[in-house]
Parts: structure tokens; C-alpha cells; sequence
């Protein structure tokens, strides 16, 4: 039976597939990890090679910060892939012996960009390892590769006509327009976009049964991304549930167009979804997943009269049991700031212990001197990173160990992100997980705050 890799990405491209997962900020171990070479590196292997992994934990998460703070981002001479990039290579799948029996298909759904090498730009070559790998799979194991893109403004048509050159003759390429689920027109507000960066792999070669993998994160698949701000990402395997809610609505529109690719997102989710000002909505505030996993998945968009999922989260937070509140947040925009903030307001008021990180550059990340000045008004604890930080994260736990619970994916605290624009956002618990699951998510924890920590040694002062 053909193989299918299905990919969807915002403009520009994703692909990867998650395989495997190493280095943290803070030195926080890891369930799986690469060899390095003397210089700190991860040792790329060939395309035809299997890498020597162990199984990994139900729950994994990794940052970029170690490789910002051994090779420093401002490194334009030196093209040797980041391990952030290296980590989510599309390995396994080439390297499981029955994978010709059986239907396996990976998808991906990422913004990447491509820029023209010859006219001075640097190399993609961080992305260019999940290229070399799809690409063995397509020739070597007749793995189907398909593209499902956001063909809107996001990228101008040089960088469409790269990724094509690039991966048409391996994949097939479907270009949604204003996002994938608003039936607008793209000149009718409210604008949407495809912001999702997620990877689904349907086997791996860890198990003998079936084993699905889950891969998020907050960056894109891009050079300009993986170097330039800081990034997280999270592997969640043999969740099958989890694995079905990403992908029902995504392995089988490789052939549709238009409304019909909007039509069978929506069916195929089996969500009862509705049209909101003319966007296929999911008023779900959030799926469950496979039992004892503590595991919830919400996405967006949302119905314009639906709470936001932050907010929804923060409110039922019961602060005498989990007091630590800590928020790494790339965009705060104008337009929610006033509702999160009473949110976390509401937090302190119940005696939460709340800080927020926030990025002061960036380009659209940038926080506007509206925003400093609401959460100063409300005395919230908001300081800005040293570098530009790309993360979408939430730790909600007590004051003394890892027993909490981590919100991560792609939605910032905005207007778009929570109502018009394709994002997901996934909570892991402890507290409703099974002790087989709850111990890794405790380590996920973390890791995750390990790495706020990290972050938050050189923040400063916000505007």
C-alpha cells in the first residue's frame, strides 16, 4: 500500500517529521539523545542512515537555547544545521522494515521560507536536512509526499516559485488562501492566516504495534526562525487519539480546493463546527485525548462569543494548590491586552504567584506601549527577553515540584490567533494523568520551566 506524507504550512513550507529530541535549556535531561561531536554539534548521519535512538518518554520538549548560547545567532558564515532543526528529521520513517506493508503517512503543517542562494541569501541549510530526508523517503521507500500551504501574502511569489523548484518533484503542493478554513474572500476582514507549525507520524519504529507521534512547536521550519528567536518544541508519542483530532482533518484533502478543502476540514474533525463571520469555527473548548494521558488539545479558530482558551484556564486555576503562574509569551497585542490582563489580575487577586515573559523586538511581536502600560497599571510582573522570543507558554503549578500543568503550540494572545487564524493549543497535566504518565509529564514541566528560568536571567524591563 502507498505511503502517504501529508503537509500543510502556513506560507513558504513545512516539512519535518519528528523523530527525535535532545538538549534543553539548563542542562535538563532528556529522555532520548544524539551523539555530539567535539565541537557540540549533532552528528548529522547520511540520508540512508538509521540514527541509534532510544524510545522516547510520552512526553518530550526541547528549546534552542543551547544552541544560541554555544554559536550565538548573529553567525551568518557558518551553515552547519542547528541541532533544533536536526532533531525533527523525518528519520524513523525511513528506517522501519515494514513500512512498504503498511499505509504510513506523515503530515506537517509549518511556515518556512525560501530565499534565492544565488542573489546572496544565506542557505536554508537548518531545513535542508528535513528536505534531504523527505526526499530519500519519496525515492528510496515511495513514500507520497504532500504540501498543503497558505498561498496568501505571507510570502511573495519568489519564494512560492523556490518551493516549488525545490519540492514539487517530491511532493505535491496545495496552496489554501487566507487560511485554510475562512470561506472569505481575502480582501473581507476578519484576515486569517494558516499559523499552525505541527508534524503528525501515523508508526515509528519504537514500538511494534502502531505509535503515533505528535510534534509541536512554536517555530517555523526556516533559518531566519530557528536562529534568530527563541524557539521550543514538544513530542507527544503514542497518543492515538491525539494523533486523530491533527490529522482527520488533514491526510485526506491532498486533492481538494477551495471551500471543499475548508468543507472536509470540518466534517472530518468530527467537531460540530459552525461558520462564524464566515470562518469554520471549533466551539470545543477543548478535546480530551487517549485515557489517563492528561492529555487536551483546543483549536482555533474560535467562535467570536467563545473565551479564549488562556483566559478560560487561568480562571480555573485554584491558586491555594497551584500558585506559580509563569507566562513566555511572544505577542501580547492591543486588542486582548485588556482581557488577559484582568485575567491574570483575577490570578493575583486569588493569590497566584504571576510572571510573564514578553518579547520587545521582532518585528510584529513587538510590544506596544499600550500593552506596557496595562500590565503596569495592574502591577503585573512583564519583562521582556534579551533575544527575540518566539515561544507560546504557560506553566500553571505549585511553588515546590513539577506538578502542574504546561500549555504549548502556536496561539499568541491575540484576536487572530484565538478567533480567525488556525492554531492549536495543547495542555499536559500530571494531575489527570495516570502515574505511568503523570512522571513525564512532571519532567516536560521541567524542562519547560528550566527553560523560563533560562530566559528570564537576562530579561529586563518591558518599554
Amino acid at each position: 500500500m502507498m505511503r502517504k506524507i501529508r503537509v500543510r504550512a502556513q506560507s513558504g513550507v513545512a516539512v519535518a517529521l519528528a523523530a527525535v529530541l535532545t538538549l534543553t535549556a539548563a542542562g535538563v535531561a532528556q529522555a532520548v539523545t544524539f551523539d555530539t561531536d567535539e565541537t557540540s554539534q549533532v552528528r548529522l548521519a547520511s540520508s540512508s542512515d538509521c540514527p541509534t535512538i532510544a524510545k522516547p518518554e510520552p512526553f518530550e520538549a526541547w528549546f534552542n537555547i543551547e544552541d544560541m548560547n554555544r554559536r550565538g545567532f548573529v553567525d551568518p558564515k557558518n551553515q552547519t544545521p542547528w541541532p533544533f532543526a536536526a532533531k525533527a528529521r523525518p528519520s524513523d520513517l525511513r528506517c522501519r522494515d515494514q513500512l512498504q506493508d503498511q499505509d504510513r503517512h506523515v503530515f506537517i503543517r509549518a511556515l518556512g521560507t525560501m530565499t534565492e542562494e544565488s542573489l546572496g541569501a544565506r542557505p536554508e541549510s537548518d531545513t535542508e536536512v528535513i528536505y534531504d530526508a523527505l526526499e530519500y523517503v519519496h525515492k528510496n521507500r515511495g513514500v507520497e509526499i504532500g504540501l498543503v500551504l497558505d498561498g496568501g501574502t505571507v510570502s511573495p511569489s519568489s519564494a512560492k516559485n523556490l518551493i516549488t523548484k525545490r519540492l514539487a518533484p517530491i511532493s505535491k503542493i496545495f496552496w489554501c488562501l487566507n487560511g485554510c478554513l475562512n470561506t472569505n474572500a481575502p480582501s473581507v476582514f476578519p484576515y486569517s492566516v494558516n499559523h499552525e507549525k505541527f508534524i503528525t507520524v501515523s508508526d515509528t519504529k519504537w514500538d511494534s504495534g502502531v505509535d503515533p507521534v505528535v510534534y509541536s512547536s512554536s517555530g517555523n521550519l526556516a533559518r531566519s526562525q530557528i536562529r534568530n528567536y527563541l524557539q521550543e518544541a514538544s513530542l507527544l508519542y503514542n497518543d492515538v487519539k491525539l494523533f486523530t483530532l491533527f490529522t482527520q482533518a488533514l491526510r485526506h484533502n491532498g486533492g481538494l480546493r477551495g471551500h471543499r478543502v475548508r468543507e472536509q476540514q470540518r466534517l472530518s474533525r468530527g467537531c460540530a463546527v459552525g461558520k462564524d463571520r464566515g470562518i469554520w469555527v471549533d466551539p470545543f473548548y477543548r478535546h480530551w485525548t487517549d485515557a489517563d494521558r492528561g492529555t487536551a488539545v483546543s483549536f482555533s479558530p474560535q467562535p467570536s462569543t467563545a473565551e479564549d482558551h488562556y483566559i478560560r484556564q487561568f480562571d480555573g486555576v485554584d491558586c491555594a494548590v497551584d500558585k506559580k503562574i509563569r507566562i513566555g509569551m511572544a505577542q501580547l497585542t492591543d486588542s486582548k491586552a485588556t482581557q488577559m490582563v484582568n485575567a491574570l489580575v483575577r490570578l493575583k487577586n486569588r493569590g497566584c504567584d504571576v510572571k510573564m515573559l514578553l518579547t520587545q523586538q521582532g518585528g510584529s511581536t513587538t510590544i506596544s506601549p499600550t500593552v506596557v502600560s496595562l500590565l503596569k497599571s495592574a502591577n503585573i510582573s512583564a519583562r521582556c527577553t534579551a533575544v527575540a522570543m518566539h515561544t507560546k507558554m504557560i506553566l500553571i503549578g505549585p511553588m515546590t515540584n513539577d506538578s502542574g500543568r504546561v500549555l504549548f503550540g502556536t496561539a499568541n494572545m491575540s484576536t487572530s490567533a484565538l478567533r480567525y487564524s488556525e492554531e492549536h493549543v495543547i495542555t499536559i497535566d500530571s494531575r489527570r494523568a495516570s502515574p505511568a504518565f503523570a512522571d513525564s509529564i512532571r519532567r516536560v514541566y521541567g524542562v519547560y520551566m528550566a527553560a523560563w528560568t533560562e530566559l528570564n536571567k537576562t530579561s529586563k524591563s518591558c518599554g
